[in-house]
Formats: structure tokens, sequence, C-alpha cells
């Protein structure tokens, strides 16, 4: 429950009632997966799960990625989106309200909102330029911040003080 998927569901939901053609792709698996089918049935296959998958498909059929996260500390999967260029819709939680510049390198929705996820997904998915430019941004933030040059002079950085 920690990750949302009942709010990406149910913003699915809300983002389908206007876009019949949108489809939604849910990664992953858990104890909350036949409480999550039952609650995207209505959608038909419009919102297909996945299980567990290799992360580099799933984003390469992504034009946006999602993370509705209640709580989160980092953000791996939102790390590997912008790294793959893609544009990231997520919750303003933890480590996601740090690496996300809302409107620069990704767009940050309140959490527990439905409503507003699905009102940004929608917004992006009608705006190629937006997603190009979101997801250009956000590869650059990864390369950065989060590169592996950064990793190394980190690591030097440990090394050196602990002498």
């Amino acid at each position: 429950i920690e990750k949302g998927p009942d709010i990406f569901v149910a913003a699915a939901l809300r983002a389908l009632a206007d876009h019949s053609d949108y489809q939604f792709l849910v990664a992953g698996d858990g104890q909350l997966m036949g409480a999550l089918r039952h609650q995207a049935a209505p959608a038909g296959a419009a919102i297909r799960f996945l299980g567990w998958t290799n992360v580099a498909e799933v984003l390469a059929q992504c034009q946006v990625v999602a993370a509705p996260s209640r709580a989160e500390a980092q953000g791996l999967a939102v790390l590997e989106a912008m790294a793959a260029g893609r544009p990231v819709v997520a919750a303003s939680v933890g480590g996601l309200a740090e690496m996300i510049h809302s409107g620069h390198n990704g767009v940050l929705v309140p959490p527990d909102d439905s409503e507003a996820l699905a009102t940004a997904v929608s917004a992006l998915l009608a705006d190629k330029d937006m997603r190009q430019q979101l997801g250009k941004a956000g590869r650059a933030y990864v390369q950065q911040h989060h590169g592996a040059r950064k990793w190394v002079e980190r690591t030097l950085s440990v090394l050196e003080t602990a002498h």
C-alpha cells in the first residue's frame, strides 16, 4: 500500500473516463493484487497487470511513468524512469519531492490524490513536447546527481574522510 497502487488504479479509471484509448500498466506483484484487479475490473484490458518484469521492457512501453507513493525514501523506480528519459508524475513525498522539481524534470502531485494524478498524466499524454522536455531534464538530473561519475566522487570522498 506504501507505493500507492490503489491510487494509480483509481487515477487510471478517472483518466479512462475521458480517454478510453489510454492503456495503463501496473508492474510488480504482491498481496494487494487481488484487490487491485477487482478495483480495475471496470477498465477491462485498458489496465494491464504485468507482475514482476524487466524494468527496461516496461519503460520502453511507457510514455509517462506514475509514482503515487504514500512514502518513498529514495525512489529507485523513479530514477530508472528518469534515466530512461521518461517523464514522471509522482506524489510529493519523501525522496520523490527532493528529486523532482515540478514542471522542470517531472510533475509532483499531492499524495493520496488520484484526481490530481489522473489530471497530470492526461495532460502529459496530450502534450508530446512537454513529455520530451521533462524526459530530457529528468535524464540530465540523473546523470548529474546519480551517474557513475557522481558515485565515484562520493565514494572517494567517504574513503578520504575515513583516513
